[in-house]
C-alpha cells in the first residue's frame, strides 16, 4: 500500500514538473506587451525614452532615427511592470508620463490637454 501511494506521489510530482517545464516558456513570452503611443498633440517628438519606475536613468531613445509626428503612432514591446515614458521635442523640452501600468497590450494617447497640464511644451504646430 505504501509503495503504491509513493508511486502515485512520484508520478504526480513528475507530471507537475513536466507541466511547469512546458508552460514556463509560454508564460515568459506572455509577460511582454505592446504599448502603442498615439501622438494626438500638435508637438513632434524627437525622442521617446522609457524606464522602469525603479530605475534612475532612461533607456536609449526608442525612436532612433525617426520622429513621432502629430497624428502618428509608435509601438514598443515592453515587459510587464510599471514604466515611465519621457517625450522630448526638438528643443529638448521634455515631459514624463509616470507610472504606466503594463500588464496587457495598451494604447497611450498624448494630447494637447495632457501636455498643457503636465508639461512645459508649447502646443503650437512645429
Amino acid at each position: 500500500m505504501l509503495t503504491n501511494l509513493r508511486s502515485k506521489v512520484m508520478t504526480l510530482c513528475f507530471s507537475m514538473m513536466v507541466l511547469l517545464a512546458v508552460s514556463a516558456p509560454a508564460a515568459a513570452q506572455r509577460s511582454r506587451y505592446n504599448v502603442t503611443l498615439y501622438n494626438q498633440s500638435d508637438v513632434t517628438f524627437e525622442q521617446v525614452h522609457v524606464s522602469s519606475i525603479r530605475d534612475t536613468s532612461w533607456e536609449r531613445d526608442l525612436l532612433g532615427d525617426y520622429v513621432l509626428r502629430p497624428g502618428y503612432s509608435f509601438t514598443v514591446e515592453i515587459p510587464q511592470g510599471y514604466w515611465d515614458f519621457q517625450f522630448k521635442d526638438r528643443r529638448g523640452n521634455s515631459c514624463i508620463l509616470h507610472n504606466v501600468i503594463v500588464n496587457s497590450n495598451a494604447d497611450v494617447e498624448v494630447t494637447n490637454e495632457w501636455l498643457a497640464e503636465y508639461c512645459t511644451f508649447q502646443t503650437s504646430r512645429r
